[in-house]
């Protein structure tokens, strides 16, 4: 506040010069921070341009990546993409992608415990409740007949294994042992019924199945017949 002498000088006067010098004050402070929300403003701007132009030099490289090797679209909406990147920026500059032996040993092999691990608690749940082996088949570029095993239960479906068939689709006998191997290995008690394709040579193995007088079997019987 600006000091004035009070002698000689009216009180009105000197009230105004006091007024004159706050508002001079309040002038200034305005300026400043329109000048700094200015100034913010502006750098914004700056850094939302540069991160548009970040993002594309990224983009173009990652759809490169998918062009290059011929990865599928699709794979952009699992939820392993989105969460891949995420992780990465969580770990902020410097993260270093696995390299190719990473990928091919430890990691491969980190994941193959995790799968077990899933497994197992399946394992838990069909001992207590059952569940139900579901197979499937297909033919590959090679010609070669590709049987998908999967496990269904309540807690889920579990996919257990691919057998190649190629030399045994036509035998009934085969069939049968290669389905009892699979029900052997996911627990006989467990197993409350095993469905298939209702071509001829499953419905033979079906008929071996009554012969063996596998009771588990007995639902793959019925399916068939």
């Amino acid at each position: 506040m600006k000091k004035t002498s009070m002698g000689g000088v009216s009180s009105g006067k000197a009230a105004k010069e006091v007024d004159t010098t706050g508002e001079k004050r309040k002038g200034k402070e305005l300026d400043g921070n329109i000048f700094k929300k200015t100034r913010i403003s502006t750098q914004t701007i700056i850094n939302n341009i540069f991160k548009k132009n970040l993002r594309e030099e990224v983009c173009l490289d990652i759809s490169a990546f998918f062009y290059n090797n011929g990865i599928p679209f699709n794979i952009s909406r699992s939820e392993e993409y989105s969460r891949m990147f995420e992780k990465a920026i969580r770990y902020g500059q410097g993260f270093k992608p696995p390299s190719y032996h990473e990928l091919r040993v430890p990691l491969l092999k980190k994941h193959v415990e995790l799968v077990q691990q899933s497994l197992e608690k399946h394992r838990v749940y069909w001992k207590q409740v059952g569940c139900t082996i579901m197979t499937d088949g297909w033919i590959d570029k090679r010609r070669r007949t590709i049987l998908n095993f999967l496990v269904n239960s309540p807690k889920g479906i579990v996919f257990l294994k691919s057998i190649d068939a190629s030399h045994i689709t036509k035998i009934a006998d085969k069939i049968f042992k290669m389905i009892d191997d699979v029900v052997e290995e996911v627990g006989e008690k467990n197993v409350i019924q095993v469905v298939t394709n209702n071509t001829a040579n499953y419905k033979a193995a079906g008929e071996v199945n009554e012969k063996e007088e596998k009771v588990v079997l007995d639902a793959l019987c019925s399916t068939l017949h």
